[in-house]
């Protein structure tokens, strides 16, 4: 896990702003309708994870990042990043 930062004993790990990857993706041209035709997925599904964020299957997902990276000229490592707060255990809080 790569921990980004820490705020009250959550750990933030690193994960795909899908909300952000596809507004960028629209923002360069691209219409719902061809992004549909380049990832096999229906448009309105794509409309409805821009507006939400919520998140593709594993190959469609891997599809948008490369439209992403093309359209954008920007590398993987700069895709757009949301922190998850996950629940972590610190070993000394066991010692107290």
């Amino acid at each position: 896990m790569d921990r980004v930062d820490t705020l009250e004993g959550k750990a933030m790990t690193p994960d795909h702003d899908w909300r952000a990857i596809l507004n960028q993706i629209r923002a360069t041209g691209l219409s719902y309708g061809r992004l549909s035709m380049l990832t096999g997925m229906p448009s309105g599904t794509i409309f409805s994870m821009g507006s939400k964020g919520s998140t593709p299957r594993y190959g469609t997902g891997e599809k948008l990042v490369l439209i992403w990276c093309e359209r954008t000229a920007k590398r993987r490592e700069e895709l757009p990043t949301i922190g998850i707060a996950s629940d972590i255990v610190s070993p000394s809080s066991h010692m107290m």
